[in-house]
């Protein structure tokens, strides 16, 4: 025993960092998942809190079909499946989304490329 005593760091005080609310960067349809044109993978321009774009009902298109199904690929990728085939050009929508630090956008939305 050498005598020395740990003290634990002063973690008191204000932190700062992310300010900005997410985007949806892109989408697109996913002929590779799926060759018959049903699936649109979504891209964030950051990783977001999955309560809101995990849910079907939360998205949607401006043709007015609604995703039967969302999967999480990684923070900031989503994969939602259709019953049938999109065209490109289409807006998607989403209720609204947040990132981890608590920024919120409301009804983000992007137009789907084909």
């Amino acid at each position: 025993h050498s005598g020395l005593v740990m003290t634990p760091a002063n973690l008191v005080g204000t932190t700062s960092g992310d300010a900005v609310a997410p985007t949806l960067q892109q989408a697109f349809i996913n002929y590779r998942a799926d060759f018959q044109g049903r699936i649109v993978d979504v891209y964030f321009d950051e990783d977001v809190d999955s309560a809101m774009p995990s849910v079907p009902t939360a998205w949607s298109l401006s043709g007015g079909a609604l995703p039967t199904q969302v999967q999480i690929l990684d923070g900031h990728l989503y994969r939602l499946t259709f019953t049938s085939a999109l065209a490109g050009g289409e807006t998607l929508s989403l209720a609204s989304v947040s990132d981890p630090a608590g920024n919120t956008t409301t009804s983000p939305s992007v137009v789907v490329v084909d």
